[in-house]
């Protein structure tokens, strides 16, 4: 996953930038060396958001390998109790949205 990212990221800056001295820059800086507070703020925000938003993986991670231990029994197989549950996270998901919706990268060339 970590070399996937370093290639994304030099992938990235190939794309988006236009002299090759200000990407080879980009890439010598280090994140710690001027780091402001309201940047670590941001990323610590950042982080928090992700974390919050994975923890429905980290839950049925848990509960599937619990499951195949067999320590918590099989759900029903009943559509009453998916439709529901469904119905309330797509709603869920409509109503915690972000109403600003921000320009799409790509129409700035």
């Amino acid at each position: 996953v970590f070399v996937m990212f370093i290639f994304t990221t030099i992938g990235m800056l190939i794309f988006r930038e236009t002299d090759i001295a200000q990407s080879i820059e980009y890439l010598t800086l280090s994140p710690f060396a001027d780091a402001a507070m309201a940047d670590l703020s941001i990323a610590a925000f950042l982080f928090t958001k992700v974390f919050l938003y994975s923890l429905p993986i980290w839950a049925h991670g848990l509960f599937a390998h619990f499951r195949l231990q067999g320590v918590i029994p099989s759900l029903p197989k009943a559509v009453w109790i998916y439709t529901p549950l469904a119905s309330l996270l797509f709603f869920a998901i409509l109503v915690m949205r972000s109403s600003f919706s921000p320009a799409f990268i790509y129409f700035q060339f």
